[in-house]
């Protein structure tokens, strides 16, 4: 069983982050260079969309 920081929802971004790369998704964003807002807002650019489809994260 994997202890998920903070509020997590079930088969969201942030949990197939933490999943995936053990690291939540604000640092996530912040080792790639990404912006956290944006994507907790449902905004994926296209930088977003190819760095999660590198790590095999799936985006609606």
């Amino acid at each position: 069983m994997i202890d998920f920081i903070g509020n997590v929802k079930s088969g969201g971004v942030a949990e197939q982050i933490q999943i995936k790369t053990n690291k939540t998704l604000k640092r996530f964003c912040r080792e790639n260079n990404l912006s956290y807002s944006s994507i907790l807002n449902g905004y994926y650019s296209k930088k977003a969309k190819n760095t999660f489809k590198k790590v095999g994260i799936k985006v609606a």
